[in-house]
């Protein structure tokens, strides 16, 4: 697979999900991942809500480093993204990016996304701009060179 077959791939591949982890550091550098609903764009950045009264946003507030990973178990392939994380809820954003993120918190008609079931607080939307991203295709290819590809996001 070329660098532009694989960029083509890996952004499949994001857009298709619904869900990743979220890895970040806490105030005293204790690792944190949690399971989060987003939405992405073609340059890879990554959107989530959360409550200003979460771990997640007091992390992101001492640290606005993380690091995003989204997989598929059935056909082996992961993406793994670290980047800057930034609070951009007095921002303009596209409406398809908000949409899609909506469209997803609200897919299961039944139980909703687990934000639905917390207490009410300020809600906060962040994006993570990737500074690098691999995909990893492991339904092919025997050797490293084959299966990991880094991907440069278009900025």
């Amino acid at each position: 697979m070329n660098q532009n077959d694989a960029s083509r791939a890996a952004l499949e591949f994001l857009t298709s999900k619904k869900t990743g982890v979220l890895s970040t550091l806490s105030k005293g550098d204790e690792p944190r991942a949690r399971l989060v609903y987003f939405s992405s764009d073609d340059s890879f950045n990554i959107y989530f809500l959360t409550f200003a009264n979460t771990r997640k946003a007091e992390d992101l507030k001492a640290h606005p480093k993380a690091a995003f990973t989204v997989a598929d178990e059935e056909t082996p392939r992961t993406l793994q993204i670290e980047g800057d994380a930034a609070d951009i809820t007095n921002s303009p954003v596209d409406d398809a990016i908000i949409e899609t993120l909506f469209d997803r918190l609200q897919m299961n008609a039944k139980y909703y996304a687990p934000i639905a079931r917390f207490d009410r607080s300020d809600v906060r939307f962040y994006r993570l701009t990737p500074t690098w991203v691999r995909f990893g295709n492991f339904t092919d290819g025997h050797s490293t060179s084959e299966v990991l590809f880094d991907v440069t996001p278009d900025t």
